[in-house]
């Protein structure tokens, strides 16, 4: 398997990849002659950046879609709960 279908694969694993499992698939791939690096460090690190970036996407996924949800079901979140509570005991407050 090409080092570019496997990258491509690992989308969703991404999301999971810890430092020593980048620094073992890096090191595969060097071994390979899939991939050519510096270091097994900075390979492992160039995987890392690009699991914090498919995670953050997949976060922003999922926060659009729960929202979406949220708002045609009529719910609220706990932020905009929150929010409405401040309002009604500062409004208490200046009722006296």
């Amino acid at each position: 398997m090409d080092a570019l279908r496997k990258l491509s694969l690992l989308g969703l694993g991404l999301a999971d990849l810890t430092e020593a499992k980048a620094k073992e698939l890096a090191s595969q791939l060097i071994e390979r002659g899939e991939a050519r690096a510096e270091s097994v460090e900075g390979l492992a690190k160039s995987l890392k950046e690009k699991a914090n970036e498919v995670r953050a996407g997949i976060d922003a996924r999922i926060e659009k879609a729960v929202a979406g949800a949220l708002s045609k079901g009529g719910l609220a979140r706990a932020k905009d709960l929150d929010a409405l509570a401040a309002r009604v005991e500062a409004l208490e407050k200046k009722s006296g």
